[in-house]
C-alpha cells in the first residue's frame, strides 16, 4: 500500500469535528498547528486557502511523525558494541 493510501485510511479513522466555518473565521492563523487531527481535517475542508494549506501541512506532519514513530517501535535500531 502506498503512503497516500495509508495517509487515507488514517485521516478516515479520526472521530467527527465540530469545529466550524464560522469558528475558523474567527480562528487566528498560528492556533491551526495546535489542532487535533479531527479538527485539522475540518480546517482543511472549510478553512480560507491560508487555513487549508496549513492544515494540510500540519495533517501531513502528524501523520508522517506517527508513521516513524510507528517503524521505529516496529524495527528498532540495533544496538552497537563499541
Amino acid at each position: 500500500m502506498n503512503e497516500a493510501n495509508l495517509f487515507a485510511c488514517w485521516l478516515y479513522q479520526e472521530r467527527p469535528s465540530k469545529l466550524t466555518r464560522k469558528d475558523l473565521d474567527a480562528m487566528p492563523l498560528d492556533e491551526i498547528q495546535h489542532l487535533p487531527i479531527h479538527d485539522l481535517i475540518a480546517a482543511l475542508y472549510y478553512g480560507r486557502e491560508t487555513q487549508s494549506m496549513l492544515a494540510l501541512k500540519q495533517l501531513r506532519k502528524n501523520f508522517e511523525e506517527e508513521m516513524n514513530h510507528l517503524e521505529s517501535l516496529t524495527y528498532p535500531q540495533e544496538m552497537t558494541c563499541e
